[in-house]
């Protein structure tokens, strides 16, 4: 009974929700960001330059999704359908259901693999905890996609799956197995850099937390990650992504980037503000800062899903922290005392 109940529990938080939470996304209203991706022509010209034609692997797979989809008969005189069409200027929304067939899919996957995080045996965290930080995960990714692209979904779910395999025992296998996923990873977005920092966080804290991790296997991973990284500017050119990109101030001041900025600035201090994830939380956004420093000077603060990958693995460096550390058994211990003694 208590089987069926977890598989219960389980597909709720990791398929209908996310799934849910996406069609609402996709479905309940369009965004009006001015991105024009939604025809196959459209989508290659724009994501067939610069820093785009590096991510490889999403826009491999959501072409060939395409090509199941336009094969499909979709009712066309579905209101909603019609509306988003004519909105999008496209005679067809193969492509716009592709999109959301990929980023569902692996929206899914990615609650699942943090659902498997978040109960590994040593979490020390209560059952309501751990449901909630997957929602709180996958709903933030939900409502960063106003902007609508192939990759950033698939990059969330290669850094969890690669934050899984930095997590459970070492051996062989696991090891050769995150290599696989480092290299899917630089495929898909370079954000898969952002588990070195974390790799590191684990090395300072290692007496403490006591993963199996050593400087020989990180050195592994980032050598791995720059050859994929040089290699794919071989193969599609070195041009410089970012000339003629730098947005800075523009790109915090506007009103609507600065609402984005003070998003990222604002969520960063609620873990810093915590004393169990304060010194870990630190050293990880010092090690980050060199992402930090692109987005500031090329990115659009508007687009949260820019610092997603970094509230990810804020998320799971404040469960390893609070899992790890005495302080919850501490705080139980308080608990039990002031219901004992009384007033």
């Amino acid at each position: 009974m208590r089987r069926f109940k977890n598989i219960i529990l389980a597909a709720t938080i990791c398929l209908v929700i996310p799934t849910a939470f996406n069609f609402i996304s996709y479905y309940g209203y369009v965004s009006t960001y001015p991105a024009k991706t939604f025809d196959v022509e459209s989508f290659n010209e724009n994501l067939g330059y610069g820093v785009y034609q590096h991510r490889v692997l999403g826009k491999a797979i959501l072409l060939y999704l395409n090509e199941i989809v336009a094969s499909i008969n979709f009712p066309q005189n579905i209101n909603t359908f019609n509306r988003i069409r004519e909105f999008l200027e496209v005679d067809s929304l193969s492509l716009y259901h592709s999109f959301f067939i990929l980023n569902t899919l692996f929206l899914c996957c990615t609650a699942f693999v943090l659902y498997f995080i978040y109960n590994l045996k040593w979490v020390r965290l209560s059952e309501m905890e751990k449901i909630l930080s997957v929602l709180t995960i996958t709903a933030i990714i939900s409502l960063s996609q106003f902007v609508i692209l192939p990759y950033d979904v698939l990059s969330y779910f290669f850094i969890s799956l690669a934050v899984l395999l930095l997590l459970v025992k070492k051996n062989i296998f696991t090891t050769l197995l995150l290599a696989a996923v480092v290299v899917l990873g630089s495929l898909t977005r370079e954000t898969i850099a952002l588990i070195f920092p974390l790799y590191i966080v684990m090395l300072f804290k290692k007496d403490e937390w006591k993963f199996n991790v050593n400087k020989r296997d990180l050195f592994f991973f980032i050598i791995i990650f720059t050859a994929i990284y040089l290699g794919l500017r071989i193969i599609f050119g070195f041009e410089s992504s970012f000339s003629g990109r730098i947005l800075f101030p523009d790109n915090i001041i506007s009103p609507q980037n600065l609402i984005g900025f003070l998003f990222m600035i604002c969520t960063s201090l609620i873990f810093l503000f915590n004393e169990q994830t304060k010194k870990p939380a630190i050293i990880f956004l010092i090690l980050s800062s060199p992402y930090f420093f692109l987005i500031l000077l090329t990115g659009i603060m508007f687009e949260i899903r820019l610092f997603l990958p970094v509230f990810i693995l804020l998320m799971i460096i404040m469960m390893i922290s609070r899992s790890k550390s005495g302080a919850l058994e501490n705080n139980q211990i308080i608990k039990k005392e002031s219901v004992q003694t009384p007033l």
